[in-house]
């Protein structure tokens, strides 16, 4: 049938009382199928009584829609016998599209924004030249940058949420001694920190930063206080004079401990040397105090995070003491083999963690002057000096290093002579000296 319109002689069909029964069966009332049909409740009335002959075919498809039936079900007409029994197919459940559009659209939006959420909270970011910049991490498009003076030198990850990134900076301007924390898509300063800058002053003298700035060394994350969350350790160094400041600064900012030392630290090392479930923090550099000038490796942990390298030799009247956990100054060798290295002090770099036969855990670091590797210093986990190691290439270039007369067999070659230069080593600490206000030196001496 090709014109829905068009009226169907019913005359001869049982549909009042099939209407009827399909009705029933649902539980509907007359009104409720017209509500379902669209159809007015006069039509439902008059076709269950037999009232109408004729009936237009739109009326019959509105029927066996709303019982979701065939035409022939309603009917009780069997499909294609003439050209009144009309057929449609049995209608399917499916939203209308004016519901199913907005559904569409409001995924799409969420996928958009879910996207949009994932590319900020893990924009990529480079540094180059002192210049940070960040980008989209989807598209790569701009977010927002940090130039000079002076431009970052350093960025990482909080390890506390990657949503916010860490940034030092390098020293040209009073900006270098700040550590930021910033909001990872937007730039946002959520915090600004930086060294106890008068408890320096009060370590060293009031002009110990005089002439120059503070600048960030090195930037990391630790847990000493083994919250989970993580904290920021951050090295600053001084543009023209000596001090090495390592801070600890928790989450939020604030400052959990610091420690000054006379001179400048090359390497930091987080590590659980005792065993105890507790990390301890390593770092290792040069103590250029001209009363014992040399190597120096400091230790400290939760609980002796705090203080200067100070002590009854170095700064004895300082209004800060040495509260680190243990401290080792390994003093240069005499001034003629210094002065033919060409070099002011020794230092001591790139540690190493190693365990000993007996399971316990000791340290190993490069020796010698910056730019100079001389040996391997070998020390227990209290710091105490187990052996230097000289280098092959060291032992070899000797000559070259030294003029004649100092080239004896009571020089540096010689174990003897080694084993005496190095007892001189000086420790200093808060444990060492039960806590004392300005610690002496001990030695094996």
């Amino acid at each position: 049938m090709k014109n829905s319109n068009q009226n169907i002689n019913i005359e001869s069909w049982d549909l009042p009382q099939r209407l009827k029964s399909l009705r029933e069966d649902r539980h509907w009332s007359q009104s409720d199928l017209a509500k379902e049909t669209g159809l007015s409740y006069r039509t439902i009335h008059d076709l269950e009584l037999g009232k109408r002959n004729r009936i237009q075919e739109k009326t019959l498809m509105l029927l066996a829609q709303a019982f979701e039936i065939t035409l022939p079900e309603l009917t009780g007409i069997p499909n294609g016998n003439d050209h009144q029994t009309v057929t449609t197919d049995k209608p399917r459940n499916h939203l209308p599209w004016k519901w199913i559009a907005p559904v569409l659209l409001a995924l799409l939006l969420a996928a958009g924004l879910s996207m949009r959420h994932w590319a900020l909270t893990h924009a990529r970011w480079e540094i180059r030249d002192h210049h940070l910049v960040v980008r989209d991490g989807v598209l790569g498009s701009r977010l927002w940058e940090i130039g000079a003076p002076p431009g970052p030198k350093y960025c990482l990850v909080a390890p506390w949420s990657d949503r916010i990134l860490i940034l030092g900076f390098s020293g040209t301007t009073p900006r270098g001694r700040n550590i930021m924390a910033l909001d990872r898509s937007s730039g946002r300063i959520i915090w600004t920190a930086q060294p106890d800058l008068a408890a320096v002053r009060a370590a060293f003298g009031p002009d110990v930063l005089s002439g120059g700035n503070l600048f960030c060394e090195n930037l990391l994350t630790v847990d000493l206080n083994r919250d989970g969350r993580g904290e920021i350790l951050a090295l600053f160094h001084h543009t023209s004079n000596y001090p090495g400041i390592l801070c600890w600064i928790d989450q939020d900012g604030r400052l959990l401990g610091q420690y000054a030392n006379h001179g400048q630290f090359n390497d930091i090392l987080e590590t659980d040397l005792d065993g105890d479930g507790r990390n301890e923090i390593i770092a290792s550099g040069t103590d250029n105090a001209p009363v014992y000038a040399g190597a120096t490796v400091v230790i400290l942990d939760e609980d002796h995070f705090r203080g200067a390298s100070v002590d009854s030799l170095n700064h004895p009247r300082s209004l800060e003491p040495d509260s680190c956990l243990v401290r080792l100054v390994v003093p240069n060798w005499p001034q003629p083999y210094m002065t033919s290295l060409q070099a002011k002090r020794f230092h001591a770099r790139k540690i190493t963690v190693y365990t000993d036969p007996e399971g316990r855990k000791e340290l190993a670091f490069e020796f010698g002057p910056i730019n100079n590797l001389i040996g391997t210093l070998r020390v227990d986990r209290r710091l105490v000096p187990l052996g230097l190691g000289l280098q092959d290439y060291f032992i070899e270039t000797l000559a070259q290093n030294f003029p004649p007369e100092l080239i004896t067999d009571t020089g540096p070659t010689d174990p003897a002579w080694l084993a005496t230069w190095l007892a001189g080593y000086l420790r200093f600490g808060a444990v060492i000296e039960q806590l004392a206000s300005h610690p002496v030196a001990t030695s094996s001496r």
